[in-house]
């Protein structure tokens, strides 16, 4: 189903949440075999130790402020601090 889903959108780039699946590399392999520019998308909460593992096999990361269903609350962490995190990996 995935394969489909992914083939069947006409993009350049498809991102996904690491735990929205249970094979992140596979997913990834799955996205670059389509043509597309794979990346990760990682709410506040999601550790970023996903990128150890996959750092090298992807082209875009995107660091989410809030979580997707508090648009209005606070920042829980800064982008700023987040970007820190990732830098580190």
């Amino acid at each position: 189903m995935l394969w489909w889903a992914i083939s069947r959108r006409p993009r350049h780039q498809h991102q996904f949440h690491p735990e929205a699946t249970q094979h992140v590399d596979r997913t990834i392999q799955l996205i670059r075999h389509s043509g597309c520019k794979p990346g990760l998308v990682f709410n506040p909460a999601t550790s970023l130790s996903w990128l150890d593992y996959v750092i090298d096999k992807i082209d875009v990361i995107l660091l989410m402020s809030v979580n997707p269903d508090s648009a209005a609350r606070i920042h829980p962490r800064s982008v700023a601090e987040i970007e820190r995190g990732a830098c580190a990996h």
